[in-house]
């Protein structure tokens, strides 16, 4: 049975005026499927990009199924993870950390071109393995599955 709740964070500064938990909420709703999605801002708590191994470790621990990662955490999260897809390797940057079978995969979304046919990116990964996040949340009108769902 494919799993139908996840919790999801956002990690970055400033972050307080995201749209993200609502809109990723919502969609995950309209999909049949329940999500929590969690800010965690650098600034809120007294944070930096140096306590990222930290935060990192213990979303992974509290049971998240994955992290957006936003200014300033996307070059500075690349040593913490244990694979990177093909576009955050070449962008030389992540937004998306899935944390899945003891791995923290890392993922660039941020080539996605916010049309109703899938960015040239996103279908150079598999549909195992295209990840969610970025700038909006997956909608309907995209065919591939989320990482936190596949």
């Amino acid at each position: 049975m494919a799993k139908s709740k996840f919790l999801i964070g956002l990690i970055g500064e400033g972050i307080q005026a995201s749209l993200s938990p609502a809109l990723h909420e919502e969609e995950a709703r309209c999909q049949g499927l329940t999500l929590h999605y969690q800010l965690i801002d650098l600034a809120q708590d007294g944070s930096s990009v140096d306590d990222l191994p930290r935060l990192i470790a213990s979303a992974e621990a509290a049971g998240f199924d994955g992290l957006n990662i936003t200014h300033p955490c996307k070059q500075a999260v690349l040593p913490l993870l244990s694979e990177l897809s093909g576009d955050a390797r070449a962008i030389g940057a992540v937004n998306t950390v899935v944390f899945r079978e003891g791995k923290r995969k890392g993922f660039n979304t941020d080539c996605s071109t916010g049309t109703t046919s899938a960015p040239k990116c996103w279908r150079a990964e598999s549909q195992e393995t295209t990840p969610a996040g970025g700038s909006r949340p997956p909608t309907s009108s995209h065919p591939q599955r989320t990482a936190w769902t596949a």
